[in-house]
């Protein structure tokens, strides 16, 4: 919180990559978060796991307590990952739609992503490194960015 008060207000965005799951950690990031962008799979088991990750990050305790806030004013954004692009992703997107405020980029299951994160001591342009990912991380840098500027313009 200390480090945030002292650097946040040297930045338009910052962002905190937290691993899955309820740490300590993940759960002070939350906290501290003016907006929280969650990535999922589209499968049954994020569903439940959006509605429960929504439901803390609102700070209520039912669905129809998350249901009574509407889309422009909740803390989060869920962010469809892994998209392999057959019918039962996009029924389920549709359904999660509904109940939970989408980003429109998706992030499809490539390689380039899937590999992101793995060491290379080469240095890469962003080009080299993410190759056909590229299009959809700049998408995401976009609106991601993009949020956070009409965030700010209306606080």
């Amino acid at each position: 919180k200390r480090l945030m008060k002292h650097f946040g207000m040297d930045f338009d965005l910052v962002i905190m990559d937290c691993p899955p799951g309820l740490s300590f950690a993940a759960l002070a990031a939350l906290d501290l978060a003016d907006h929280v962008v969650v990535p999922f799979r589209p499968d049954f088991v994020s569903q439940f796991a959006l509605d429960r990750v929504a439901m803390l990050i609102e700070r209520v305790e039912t669905g129809e307590q998350l249901a009574s806030i509407p889309f422009g004013q909740r803390r989060y954004s869920c962010l469809p990952n892994y998209l392999k692009g057959d019918g039962a992703e996009r029924m389920l997107l549709e359904q999660l739609a509904l109940d939970h405020p989408l980003l429109k980029t998706t992030l499809p299951a490539l390689d380039s992503i899937a590999r992101a994160f793995d060491w290379d001591e080469t240095k890469k342009s962003m080009e080299q490194k993410y190759a056909d990912a590229l299009p959809h991380l700049r998408a995401l840098h976009d609106e991601v960015f993009g949020v956070a500027q009409l965030r700010a313009k209306s606080a």
